[in-house]
């Protein structure tokens, strides 16, 4: 699958690149960046729509940075276990971590996490954005999102919807569905990651995923499940030919996306014997206009109406 071009290898080495420029990243100044093969952490099991992604971008970043890039998935805790194991690498643009929009869910559900999202980790780069996309086995009667809706409530608590795990985006997309519906009744069985989920999806075991394009896809267009929707307000062109969801729950739009993240490197603290940096060309603060009528425009706001 083709990386939008908004999101091509060429920006994530930049932003790579700026990575090992970040105070705590002193090994850029002894030896031109990269001087060795960087590693991207997945933290799901191969198969995944964010593991696809990844390989894509690290054969790409690759090629441009003539350096190996390494794919290492370390999946478990819905995501938390390998983007732990980034939070705590040395952060010189040699380690990062390919994480879906769980990064922000399972901030928000699970009450501890084995890192912290906003102090030990920063962005580098997104690299895919997309809706999801809805689809059941072959032996479910529905075609289309108002079947769907309908197959669902003709038979209230029969069914099963599969998820990649607790907390997935994926979950949280199909409750989503069944919030806006008001009663929908089917059951949840998590998996430990996307593959299984769909496995058990062909087999029958669930009637209902909703995941990512290349997650579902292949195995749609291959005719193993079939699509019934898309989590877009209009026809996405990820998948032209399918119905939004919003055509039978009004305002359906639920979205996930894909970037690239690396341990957030520490400022360096001042001390007594370091030198800090002259204050003696600062401007003083008599030294602003002692009216709004000489200061400029955005600033105006900010003055007082004479000088202190």
């Amino acid at each position: 699958m083709r990386i939008p071009s908004i999101f091509r290898p060429r920006a994530l080495a930049a932003v790579a690149l700026a990575c090992a420029c970040l105070p705590g990243g002193a090994a850029f100044a002894q030896a031109a960046y990269p001087a060795k093969a960087i590693t991207i952490v997945v933290p799901y099991p191969a198969g995944g729509s964010n593991d696809t992604f990844a390989r894509q971008v690290a054969k790409e970043l690759g090629d441009e940075l003539k350096q190996p890039v390494i794919i290492d998935n370390r999946p478990g805790a819905s995501g938390n276990t390998g983007t732990a194991q980034v939070a705590r690498a040395t952060p010189d643009g040699y380690t990062l971590v390919a994480v879906s929009s769980s990064m922000t869910t399972n901030a928000a559900v699970q009450s501890k996490l084995p890192f912290d999202p906003v102090k030990g980790l920063a962005p580098v780069a997104m690299f895919a954005k997309g809706p999801f996309i809805v689809a059941v086995n072959n032996e479910f009667p529905a075609k289309t999102p108002a079947e769907l809706i309908a197959a669902i409530k003709a038979k209230p608590g029969q069914y099963n919807y599969a998820s990649s795990g607790s907390g997935s985006v994926n979950q949280f997309g199909t409750e989503l569905l069944k919030a806006k519906v008001g009663d929908l009744q089917i059951a949840h069985i998590p998996y430990k990651g996307m593959g299984p989920a769909v496995t058990d999806l062909i087999g029958n075991q669930t009637q209902l995923l909703i995941s990512s394009g290349p997650s579902l896809l292949p195995m749609v267009r291959a005719g193993k499940l079939r699509a019934v929707g898309i989590t877009s307000l209009k026809p996405s062109p990820i998948a032209p030919e399918l119905t939004p969801m919003a055509a039978a729950c009004r305002a359906m739009n639920s979205n996930s996306g894909g970037a690239c993240w690396h341990r957030r490197a520490r400022r360096p603290r001042w001390s007594a014997s370091s030198t800090r940096p002259s204050t003696r060309s600062w401007p003083s603060p008599r030294s602003r206009p002692t009216s709004c009528a000489k200061a400029p425009l955005h600033c105006r706001s900010r003055l007082p109406s004479s000088a202190p």
